[in-house]
């Protein structure tokens, strides 16, 4: 029997080639058509696991708007108020004045969910957000694509929609992002995954929550307005392009610079796998009490799948500033 004392020093899969006969390239071969034979075997179960996951919204969709009927004010059957139960801990303020639907309802399921601190969420956002009234998902069949070596894959293409009451922030009263993803060779790992705003946010002028307007003291009399970037959950409608492989260092891991954008793509996909269909246990804090532990801890919330490739998106120039607005929840 051999000690293979010689293929111990192969570095490379061309060293081991170059130590071995033509019988063990031959059984390289082989091995590797079978492992081809496994992928379309693979695509076929996602495929149809996927597919599952499309009936399941579609079912679920009549689930879903009552769901956000209901938060945005629409009145209870009586076949719904007999379930009532009232909560002796925690007693409604008869006096207050927010009487009509969940207000703040999606605000608190970001924010419980970790998706608002995970993505750099300021104050100024909050208060937009007290306008949302919905976030639902449109999942798309999955495509038969090839990765950038030839293998064959799958194109999966989501569509998230944010649905906002009116404000005087926003124009435009629905957003939509979409992603596209291609499964990896490797479980859990995406290829060429993009995110495409698909209606870009309307603001209103000097409402862009992203930019700050500072007024800085000149020589001459009066002062100069300058505008500056701030951290912002709205950035997530902005991804910006990325170079070829720009998010990828030579040692494989993420670039410091692409964090920001792997981390939206990561809170979309929690949005369309968790938490949209779970919304309601995030806000009362349900999903945080049987894990014990807040979810906001876990500064790697986003980091748990790899991504390659590069993420597109479209930056905008729009004229922007923060306003004050009030501090207290917007009915819905």
């Amino acid at each position: 029997m051999s000690d293979y004392f010689e293929l111990l020093s192969a570095e490379t899969y061309e060293d081991y080639l170059k130590l071995v006969n033509v019988e063990v390239h031959q059984n390289i071969s082989m091995c590797q058509n079978i492992a081809k034979e496994y992928q379309k075997l693979k695509i076929a179960s996602e495929k149809e696991k996927h597919e599952s996951q499309i009936k399941l919204n579609e079912s679920a969709k009549p689930y879903y708007e009552r769901r956000k009927a209901i938060i945005m004010g629409a009145p209870l059957t009586d076949e719904e108020i007999q379930g009532y139960q009232a909560n002796n801990e925690c007693p409604a303020n008869e006096s207050s004045e927010y009487q009509n639907g969940v207000p703040c309802f999606w605000l608190h399921v970001l924010k419980n969910s970790g998706i608002f601190d995970g993505l750099s969420g300021n104050e100024e956002d909050s208060i937009i957000l007290t306008y949302l009234q919905d976030i639902n998902a449109d999942y798309f069949s999955t495509e038969d694509c090839t990765l950038k070596d030839g293998t064959p894959t799958l194109l999966f293409k989501y569509n998230v929609n944010f649905l906002f009451g009116n404000n005087p922030y926003l124009r435009n009263n629905q957003i939509t992002i979409q992603i596209t993803y291609k499964l990896g060779d490797i479980e859990g790992e995406f290829e060429e995954p993009k995110i495409n705003t698909i209606t870009p946010l309307d603001w209103v002028k000097g409402k862009d929550p992203r930019f700050k307007i500072t007024r800085k003291k000149t020589n001459k009399k009066g002062r100069n307005q300058q505008e500056t970037k701030v951290e912002s959950f709205f950035d997530l409608f902005y991804p910006q392009e990325l170079a070829l492989n720009n998010d990828i260092n030579d040692d494989g891991l993420i670039d410091e610079e692409a964090l920001p954008i792997h981390d939206m793509f990561q809170a979309l996909l929690t949005l369309i796998n968790e938490v949209i269909p779970a919304a309601v246990n995030y806000f009362d804090e349900t999903l945080l009490n049987d894990e014990g532990e807040d979810l906001d801890e876990d500064d790697d919330a986003y980091d748990e799948k790899p991504i390659k490739q590069i993420i597109d998106g479209k930056p905008s120039q729009d004229d922007s500033n923060t306003q004050p607005a009030p501090q207290e929840c917007t009915q819905q």
